[in-house]
């Protein structure tokens, strides 16, 4: 089996943040919720923009992660907004020298899984099991805890240039590095008034600026990256299913399995004006799906008309989602947001006889081995491309889910 570390770094008397220390001896992990990041990943919706979180549940009993009033306690400053990481290893200890056994340990560096902050509004203490209960969200919810600057906009600016202003401001680079380098938009018109970003939050910003420019925003190694939705790059990987003859079986479950019509949407609209961008052959072949729409800094029809337009080209068509379960590994846990995987899912067969196993042809005995069964519910070929919209690490299990959206 493999291992999780969990570390806190806690902030200092005059709100600093410190240096991580481990508390992975205090962890509960059989209440230790699943690690998930997600793209447009919700039902019905596009363009959403989630914060990810779990419940990590710790073992109290010398007080260290009690409130700040605690001698015990860890915490100086607040609870809240401490940062907190969980790591992984292949190898469910550490290899020691001078203790290793040759032949048997392994060098397995950990590898960070998870950064984010502790939130304190939702922590609760139980007494009877000396058990408290924290929410640690992802470094991104800093957007809902921080004002848009908003005289730093001004009419004229381009979305990346009111992204980028909107990003690069002390308490969000506190967390994260922000950079115009990593900001690269699909659509990247000037806004016409600004004013409706005073008095938001960099979150609401944020929604209204990704949204408009056709855009998605996500975190690696705490720097943020603005893309387009396009998939980054070629393959990095394949995976095949039991029944396929290419490769060695490395998809342990498929799921969640559908044609993506829940995102079809083929008539975009702008509230209030005749605006209108619409697929005709979508229509055709899936009905009318209206989106409505609206964004009150940009007030020129003919960039309105684009905004819609670029939505359209990218929900009009179905792309069949679904998710795959596999291995948790280092090769596959380094598969991003918007890599490109290929899979192999050819029919499973299965004997048609209980307790016998499959026949191969040329080795089954005629009268005695009979024609398997297969299961046709479902093939995905090699040919087909799908871009990861969703990851989840279920620590239980140790198993990684990707959510897969075709290209």
């Amino acid at each position: 089996m493999s291992y999780f570390r969990v570390y806190i770094n806690p902030r200092d008397d005059n709100g600093n943040l410190t240096d991580y220390q481990e508390v992975t001896n205090d962890v509960d992990f059989n209440g230790f919720s699943n690690i998930s990041e997600n793209l447009d990943n919700d039902e019905y919706n596009v363009g959403s923009f989630k914060f990810n979180s779990f419940r990590l549940n710790l073992t109290n009993e010398h007080g260290k992660y009690s409130d700040v009033e605690t001698v015990a306690s860890i915490f100086r400053y607040r609870r809240g907004g401490s940062k907190v990481k969980v790591n992984w290893q292949i190898q469910d200890y550490q290899s020691i020298c001078g203790v290793a056994i040759a032949g048997k340990a392994k060098l397995t560096p950990e590898v960070t899984v998870f950064e984010g902050i502790l939130n304190d509004d939702a922590t609760r203490l139980d007494i009877q099991s000396q058990k408290i209960s924290f929410s640690v969200i992802g470094i991104d919810s800093i957007f809902n805890e921080t004002e848009t600057p908003y005289s730093s906009l001004t009419n004229g600016d381009l979305f990346s240039e009111a992204l980028l202003a909107v990003l690069d401001q002390a308490k969000i680079t506190e967390y994260l590095t922000v950079s115009a380098s990593n900001i690269s938009v699909s659509l990247d018109l000037a806004i016409d008034d600004v004013s409706p970003f005073e008095n938001t939050t960099v979150k609401e910003s944020l929604d209204q600026l990704l949204f408009s420019s056709n855009s998605v925003l996500y975190i690696k190694n705490n720097v943020v990256y603005i893309t387009s939705r396009d998939p980054q790059g070629s393959s990095v990987k394949t995976f095949y299913g039991q029944g396929s003859q290419e490769g060695i079986e490395s998809i342990i479950k498929i799921s969640n399995i559908s044609t993506g019509r829940n995102k079809v949407f083929n008539y975009w609209t702008w509230a209030d004006t005749a605006l209108v961008s619409q697929s005709s052959t979508s229509i055709e072949d899936n009905g009318l799906r209206k989106k409505e729409i609206s964004f009150d800094a940009v007030t020129n029809s003919s960039k309105r008309q684009s905004i819609l337009d670029s939505q359209k080209t990218e929900f009009s068509d179905l792309k069949q989602e679904f998710s795959i379960d596999i291995e948790l590994s280092y090769e596959n846990i380094e598969i991003d947001l918007l890599n490109v995987i290929k899979i192999d899912y050819s029919t499973p067969l299965i004997s048609s006889s209980p307790g016998s196993e499959v026949p191969i042809y040329g080795l089954g005995i005629y009268g005695e081995a009979s024609y398997p069964v297969g299961f046709y519910s479902i093939l995905i070929d090699e040919s087909q491309n799908f871009k990861v919209i969703g990851k989840s690490i279920n620590t239980k299990n140790q198993v990684l889910t990707l959510n897969l959206r075709e290209v």
